[in-house]
């Protein structure tokens, strides 16, 4: 079998990211609402904010991993950013249909929902990671598209968490407010 210390690694990862993913929708209230922190881990409840509980905790399992299969993979990087575009279709496609159709559900069902798609897109994400880090011819290219997509979503996620768009998909359903800075509409 082609790649086994990085399937192995990409498994182990699907468990680890999803762990960390769990704690990390919960760090900014843990630090006493850290700002900078904030800038980088869920700050409220709307749906945007919940993208944050996929990119960086693989993105930290990553860098972790990178140590282990640099010597296998090629085009880490890049099938890492495709790992979070896929977590982000997958997770983020399920639970918003779900929550699109089924509005009377209730609290317990969507939180299992949640987790269940949360868990999904990791799947998911490093499937297409171990597929692309294991199949592909390296491209050195490849970095650039990798790094300028990260860096962009970096900064998206940044400029949304301080001045998020008053709409629903931005906004905290438990207390009606937006972003790190707490506004009402």
């Amino acid at each position: 079998m082609k790649c086994k210390r990085l399937l192995r690694y990409e498994v182990i990862g699907v468990f680890l990211i999803f762990i960390l993913g769990c704690l990390w929708h919960f760090i900014y209230d843990m630090s006493g609402e850290n700002y900078i922190l904030g800038l980088f881990a869920p700050v409220n409840e709307s749906m945007w904010e919940h993208w944050k509980i996929g990119m960086y905790p693989i993105l930290i399992y990553s860098a972790f991993e990178y140590i282990f299969v640099k010597e296998e993979a090629k085009n880490f990087l890049f099938s890492k950013f495709i790992s979070i575009i896929v977590f982000e279709i997958v997770c983020f496609s399920l639970t918003g249909l779900w929550h699109g159709f089924f509005k009377d559900a209730t609290s317990t069902v969507n939180l299992v929902v949640d987790i269940g798609g949360y868990f999904v897109g990791v799947l998911a994400g490093q499937i297409i990671s171990y597929i692309i880090a294991c199949n592909s011819k390296e491209n050195k290219k490849l970095i650039y598209v990798a790094l300028a997509g990260i860096i962009l979503h970096i900064i998206i996620f940044i400029i949304f968490t301080i001045k998020p768009p008053m709409n629903d998909y931005f906004k905290d359903n438990n207390t009606g407010e937006y972003g790190i800075y707490k506004i009402k509409d």
